[in-house]
This record gives C-alpha cells, sequence and structure tokens, in this order.
C-alpha cells in the first residue's frame, strides 16, 4: 500500500509529489502566469538625468485590471511615484510590452508609453525618497514601488515617475512588470 495520495487536476494530470521532501511540487503563480503567456513587461532608462529630471510612463489600462510591480533605480537621491486618474495631452511614446514567455503569441491589452505631456498628475498613491547620496560620489538606489502588486482599474490612466534628486547628472531606470486577468 502506497503512503501518497494522486491529486488529479479537472484534465486528469497527477500532481506530482517530490518524494525527497514528501511535499506537493508547485509553482508560485508569477512563474504559472509566465507559463501561461500571461506575464508582462517593459522598462525604460537613461544613464544622463539632469538634477530635478525625470523619466515617466504613462499606462492606460485595457478592459481587465492591471496586476502591477514596479521598480525604480538612480544614482544617487530620488524618488519614486504612482498616480491614478492622471492626464496626458499626448500619451509619449509607446513601450514595447515583452511577452515573459517568448513562446507565446498573446499580448497585453493595455498600453504604456515614455515621455507623456502630462497635464494632470491625478491622485497620488505612492511615493518614497530612494537613497543613494548625492555629488559625484553618490552610491545609487532602488525602490520596488512599495514590493507588492498594485491592482490599476479598468479604463484608467496611471502615471509612473522617478525623480533625480542627487544634486547633478545621474542615471534613471523604471521597469513596469505586470499581468491582466
Amino acid at each position: 500500500m502506497s503512503k501518497y495520495v494522486s491529486i488529479l487536476s479537472e484534465d486528469g494530470h497527477v500532481v506530482d509529489i517530490d518524494h525527497v521532501y514528501d511535499a506537493m511540487i508547485n509553482i508560485d503563480p508569477i512563474h504559472h502566469l509566465i507559463h501561461e503567456g500571461k506575464f508582462f513587461g517593459t522598462y525604460m532608462q537613461d544613464i544622463s538625468v539632469a538634477n530635478d529630471g525625470k523619466l515617466e510612463m504613462y499606462i492606460i489600462v485595457g478592459s481587465s485590471p492591471m496586476h502591477v510591480r514596479v521598480t525604480g533605480v538612480t544614482g544617487g537621491f530620488g524618488t519614486l511615484e504612482m498616480f491614478e486618474g492622471s492626464t496626458a495631452s499626448s500619451n509619449g511614446t509607446p513601450l514595447v510590452l515583452t511577452n515573459r514567455n517568448r513562446l507565446s503569441s498573446n499580448t497585453a491589452d493595455g498600453t504604456v508609453y515614455s515621455e507623456p505631456t502630462v497635464t494632470g498628475d491625478g491622485t497620488a498613491i505612492y511615493k518614497t525618497l530612494i537613497i543613494g547620496g548625492s555629488g559625484p560620489k553618490s552610491t545609487g538606489g532602488i525602490s520596488a514601488g512599495g514590493y507588492e502588486e498594485y491592482i490599476f482599474n479598468p479604463g484608467e490612466a496611471y502615471l509612473v515617475r522617478i525623480t533625480n534628486l542627487a544634486g547633478n547628472n545621474q542615471p534613471l531606470s523604471l521597469e513596469l512588470n505586470f499581468y491582466e486577468v
């Protein structure tokens, strides 16, 4: 008699057990979304942004909620901010939204732009200081947008902004990873 119970999926596949740890083999939900071709990413970077200069992403959510994780990197002190209900007279330049499963032909429903002409920030929903120092010997810093995802409303516009506050030119980078359900 076996000491293991077989668990079957809806389509009759057996859920595997790791026999070293006697544990069900599973993967994290994000990993699963990548396998399903439903996880996307984009980024923008500039290697020389003047003090008080910024990089901005303008996000227009499609018909499904967008589950978003934002990462901002700066070569010195900076801020990372997110706004909801943002407006722009020009959306800017469309960014390529890369499906993290390179075998999938799925495309994202929402759109993301760089360099929008912002006419209204909207309501601030997140702001943090990125610690990195100032002047020519600043060390740089990173913020992962509160570490967990934000769920953006269907049909809504959002603005993500990173600002250089180091007192001199510094590199800035924004990364956006998301899935839609």
